[in-house]
């Protein structure tokens, strides 16, 4: 039983190729329009900084950041004028609705700008992620004979 299990063992070692590979991780979108690369969080104002060795991929993702200022910028300013005539109405005033349809209107136009940036923000990480150079390593692991005796050969 002791022969079976040294010979499987030496044959498993002669016959093994392992391959390894060495990558550095993806950069990934998460929940809204935050960035995560190797457990470590971007936000949108850090990533360009990333992405600044790749044209292209920069370029859109400033476009998505310019989008994402913009879509923020409607949407405060559409919150802002829909909550002064609903705070008004609640404290008994006259409140005045033209201003909150103003307000929902820009919060309407608001939602399509922040879906295109998402797109080009998504768009650029596809860009930089395959920028990303993944190196491959073939790892073989060889047990012979050596001038020496008996011998275990390791080749990257």
């Amino acid at each position: 039983m002791k022969n079976k299990t040294i010979f499987c063992t030496i044959f498993l070692l002669v016959t093994t190729t392992m391959v390894a590979q060495i990558s550095t991780d993806t950069l990934v979108i998460k929940k809204g329009l935050t960035f995560q690369q190797n457990q470590k969080t971007y936000t949108f104002k850090e990533v360009p900084a990333l992405m600044h060795n790749n044209k292209q991929a920069y370029e859109f993702i400033q476009k998505a950041r310019t989008q994402s200022i913009i879509s923020n910028v409607l949407s405060f300013a559409g919150g802002g004028f829909i909550g002064w005539p609903l705070g008004t109405a609640i404290a008994g005033g006259e409140a005045n609705w033209t201003l909150a349809a103003i307000g929902a209107g820009l919060i309407v136009v608001a939602i399509p700008v922040f879906s295109s940036a998402k797109k080009n923000a998504t768009k650029a990480v596809q860009i930089y992620n395959e920028g990303v150079q993944t190196q491959q390593n073939n790892l073989s692991v060889n047990l012979g004979v050596t001038p020496q005796g008996v011998g275990l050969q390791i080749n990257f």
